[in-house]
């Protein structure tokens, strides 16, 4: 029996982190409708089970797997079992919590890729945006393995374009020449830019993941200790 209901509860479980992912992708960003549509406006667990489903959406860099429905279900059941207790609510505030960033770091990326395919559809991540936009949820590794082989070769052919175009406007146009010459260095430094940005954003968002999952380590012992 207690299989049974094990079972039914990681099948709910999945049922709203496949919503989550498909809301996200579907480019519907509002997290606290998704967090109320999951929940089915109720509070208590079904809410911490809204907030789970959406972390673990919001955190695939895959296709959903059984592995991650059991992390989420393992996240669920350590706080439901305290569903009793004072501390409950700041579990359901720290999950918000989690749920909300990993929601914005993927709402951001989502509309970067979006940006990227209206500059250049057949960019990398132009390629990804458009596939994921299409199947309302993440590319597997061996998508993305393939697109990145195939904007490998566009971009080697881009720039053999672009340097046979600039040594041919330093023969017929000196100031055209340095143009395009200064464009594509300032895209060159662009490039490097966004790469310095994204690892900044990394090492924030590795700080903030570590004051929650301290938080939630914390209400867990608290918890345990007041049982």
């Amino acid at each position: 029996m207690q299989e049974s209901l094990e079972s039914l509860a990681k099948r709910l479980l999945r049922e709203c982190i496949v919503i989550a992912t498909q809301t996200l992708y579907s480019e519907q960003f509002d997290m606290e409708s998704a967090a109320t549509r999951l929940s089915r406006g109720q509070a208590g667990i079904p809410l911490l089970r809204a907030y789970v489903a959406i972390q673990t959406a919001a955190r695939l860099i895959e296709p959903l797997t059984d592995k991650d429905v059991d992390c989420a279900f393992h996240t669920v059941h350590q706080c439901e079992v305290h569903s009793e207790t004072p501390v409950f609510p700041e579990f359901l505030e720290v999950h918000k919590d989690l749920a909300e960033y990993f929601w914005s770091i993927q709402h951001i990326a989502i509309l970067r890729g979006k940006l990227a395919y209206q500059n250049d559809e057949y960019s990398y991540e132009g390629l990804l945006y458009n596939l994921q936009h299409s199947n309302k949820g993440p590319a597997s590794s061996e998508q993305r393995a393939k697109f990145e082989q195939i904007c490998k070769e566009i971009a080697s052919l881009n720039q053999q374009i672009e340097q046979n175009e600039l040594k041919a406007w330093k023969e017929l146009d000196i100031e055209e020449y340095q143009r395009y010459k200064d464009e594509l260095e300032a895209r060159a430094l662009q490039t490097e830019i966004n790469a310095i940005e994204d690892d900044t954003i990394s090492l924030e968002g590795a700080e903030v993941i570590s004051m929650l999952d301290a938080k939630l380590k914390a209400l867990l012992q608290k918890a345990e200790a007041s049982d």
